[in-house]
């Protein structure tokens, strides 16, 4: 409680004659808005850096004979990026989630999910990857979260406005050896982070 919370918004960094964020700021188009805690004393704390874009709401597909489910490649190879998984997939299989199956044994490998995803409602979704190593998550033509490269386990967010219904999916992953991990969770409305049902995933019939 006595700390306070200033931002700015053309920027530059927060200084302790910034405007104080004691109520929501409404924000009518794109931009930067740069926050940090401030103790009574006028000393600053980390400053943290929030992109705000403008998005259209994406619009729903509508799609028959579809069946549960992401179709999966799986690549052995040491990429430091998800973009140099360009090998031909030494399997595939049918994810229903986003997870890494324990059969997986290849000391190093990629892994692309395809799909659709199907949303119940109409909004603005906040959707968590958390990988190690990297991970990059689109949905329809928008890169929602950039969480690639060399790394330990590190969560990313971000939102996307979706009308109720089908979404193309992709998912894209890396572990360069070393262990992993892969999660995927999302909140609506303000809610609590909760990992996405499997049932919201689905493909195109062979």
């Amino acid at each position: 409680p006595r700390f306070q919370v200033r931002y700015t918004l053309d920027g530059s960094l927060p200084a302790a004659s910034s405007p104080l964020m004691d109520e929501p700021v409404i924000l009518e188009h794109a931009t930067v808005m740069k926050l940090a805690l401030f103790t009574p004393a006028g000393r600053r704390g980390d400053v943290y850096t929030l992109n705000f874009n403008e998005q259209q709401l994406g619009k729903q597909l509508e799609l028959p004979d579809l069946e549960n489910g992401l179709g999966t490649t799986y690549h052995k190879g040491y990429f430091k990026l998800t973009t140099e998984i360009k090998t031909p997939a030494d399997s595939t299989f049918t994810a229903y989630g986003i997870g890494i199956p324990p059969t997986l044994k290849a000391p190093a490998f990629g892994l692309k999910f395809r799909g659709y995803l199907q949303v119940p409602d109409t909004g603005i979704y906040t959707f968590y990857l958390t990988c190690n190593d990297g991970g990059v998550l689109y949905i329809g033509e928008q890169k929602i979260i950039d969480n690639d490269g060399l790394h330990p386990d590190k969560t990313k967010g971000g939102q996307a406005g979706l009308q109720k219904g089908l979404h193309p999916f992709s998912l894209d992953f890396m572990d360069y050896g070393g262990g992993y991990a892969l999660d995927l969770k999302y909140s609506f409305g303000g809610g609590t982070p909760q990992p996405v049902p499997a049932s919201w995933f689905k493909s195109k019939k062979p």
